[in-house]
Parts: structure tokens; sequence; C-alpha cells
């Protein structure tokens, strides 16, 4: 007997995802990532809901014992790179938005293989980040001593294995190195293996933004300030001033790190 795989759209599916997304979110994390969806299917990604949790985590003092990722760790070489680095070609990223990310002072951390093949890359930058994917400036504080990861990325293919690592212990050399004590960054609430992975290096939310665009209008809601905050100009956005010295107070740990990806 032939099996008939049921369509994404078919409504067994989707009940499926929903309750899947319920064991590892939580029931309202999980009803805001099912209208996520169904906005992006329906308005052709016109319509957007982002939600992200902030975390800090500290920046560690180098290893006792002298060791560290070198820049040939394992299979993997890792160096820092600027925009006119030919492996960006390999990556889904606008040639623009990575020149918006150095122009504002972001270093890039890259993993390749000794081919040239890209496996993965981290970013950071000591101060406030501007976002790329919703209009918003988020400050960690206190000034200068806190920096902002974002856009670690890692191949399909290496994800199961110490690439993440070798990643994270190189750019904390590098941070700890420049006096920074923490490293904030923003993770989607609908990403329990993000979250997962930073909880197990230690770190902590501090804080959490909902966003919805529709076009230029973008509404945000939060529990830093400013709390609420909408425009419809492309130059406007909300300042979120970060505290990593905040308790987190509303959100437990997620209950495994599986990815709710297709």
């Amino acid at each position: 007997m032939k099996l008939t795989r049921l369509p994404v759209c078919h409504p067994m599916v989707f009940i499926s995802k929903f309750r899947r997304a319920v064991t590892h979110l939580g029931w309202w994390d999980a009803t805001l990532f099912a209208v996520a969806r169904i906005l992006l299917v329906v308005t052709a990604s016109r319509v957007r809901l982002v939600k992200y949790y902030f975390v800090v985590q500290p920046v560690k003092a180098p290893r006792a014992d002298g060791r560290s990722a070198t820049s040939r760790s394992g299979v993997f070489l890792l160096q820092w790179v600027d925009l006119d680095c030919p492996v960006f070609a390999q990556v889904e990223r606008p040639p623009e938005v990575l020149a918006a990310r150095f122009a504002q002072g972001a270093r890039c951390l890259l993993a390749t293989r000794v081919n040239g093949e890209f496996a993965g890359f981290l970013w950071f930058v000591i101060g406030p980040y501007e976002e790329d994917e919703v209009r918003a400036r988020f400050i960690p504080q206190p000034a200068g001593r806190v920096a902002w990861d974002f856009d670690v990325a890692i191949a399909p293919r290496f994800r199961v294995g110490r690439l993440f690592s070798y990643l994270w212990e190189t750019a904390n050399a590098e941070m700890q190195a420049a006096g920074v004590l923490g490293s904030m960054s923003r993770i989607s609430a609908f990403n329990a293996a993000s979250l997962a992975a930073h909880q197990r290096l230690g770190a902590r939310i501090v804080g959490q933004a909902t966003f919805f665009c529709a076009g230029r209008f973008q509404w945000m809601v939060s529990s830093l300030r400013p709390r609420c905050y909408w425009s419809w100009r492309i130059d406007q956005r909300p300042e979120i001033m970060i505290d990593s010295d905040v308790e987190p107070t509303f959100m437990s740990k997620p209950k495994n790190s599986e990815l709710l990806n297709d």
C-alpha cells in the first residue's frame, strides 16, 4: 500500500506542528509561533510577527590549563574577516546588510573548511547594535563593558559537532582581551535550540520584545523601555536599553533543544 504524504498546509500537519511547538515553547509562544507562520504564508511575507528574548552570558577568563580554540580547530579554519572576504558569496546575507554591520564596528569570526567551504560564523560588536531584521537599536549596559553578539550561523551539515563551541570560545577570548565582561544577544522566542545552547553557556534571560511588521508600519511591545513603540517611517526605531544586571523573572528554560523548523 502506497502512503500519501500530507502537504505542509494540511490541517493535521498544522495541528501536529502546533502540539510540538507547545511542548517545546509553552502555550503563549507556541500560539505566537503559529500566528507568525500563518501571516508569512497568507501575506507572502509582507506581514511578520517577530518575538525576541534578550539574553546575557558571562565572558569567561581564559582556561587555567592554557588551552583554547586556535585558528585551526579540528577540520575548521577560524579567522577574523572584513567585508571583502570572498566566502560571503556562499551565505544568504545581502551585501548592504554586511556592509552596515561592518560600518557600525561589528567584527565577524568566520569558520571554513580547508577548501574554503563556508562552515559558520559569529558576529559581535562592543556597544549598541542596529538590528537588521526589524527596526530597533539595542543598547547593552553598562556601556563599553558588554558586547552584543548576533547572527551565529552554522551550515546544516556542521550543526552536529563542536563548531559552535569553537566559534564561541574564540570570540570569548577576543572579547575578554578587550575588557568585556559579558555578551548580550537577541534570540527568536520560536527557536528552542538556540535558547538552550546559550543557556548551556551560562546565559540568562533579561528581557523580551515582540514586533508586528506590516510594510513600513512597525509596532513593538517590550518588557523593557520603551514598553511600546510604533512608527511608519523607516528612519524611526526604538532604542532599547538592556541592563545586564536585570534578573530574569518571566520565563522558564526551554524543555529541550529541538529546532522548530520544517
